[in-house]
């Protein structure tokens, strides 16, 4: 199985990024970042694609049988 925090490492970097750049969340006193990405925070618009992104690549490295679908 390979391992999802390598191989999405780069997408997961990305929405890091963009939530730090973009969310007014993680700027208000006693926040933290997980705070700010849960499902019941609203995230930026600009970091929708790269969430989006992340979470595709970590569901379909950890889900063995959508790797055989793609064959």
């Amino acid at each position: 199985m390979v391992d999802v925090s390598k191989a999405c490492a780069e997408d997961r970097n990305d929405y890091i990024q963009c939530i730090l750049k973009y969310s007014e969340c993680v700027r208000q006193p006693g926040k933290t970042f997980q705070d700010c990405v849960r499902r019941e925070v609203k995230i930026p618009e600009e970091c929708e694609m790269s969430r989006k992104v992340y979470y595709l690549c970590r569901s379909k490295h950890a889900n063995p049988k959508s790797r055989l679908r793609e064959i």
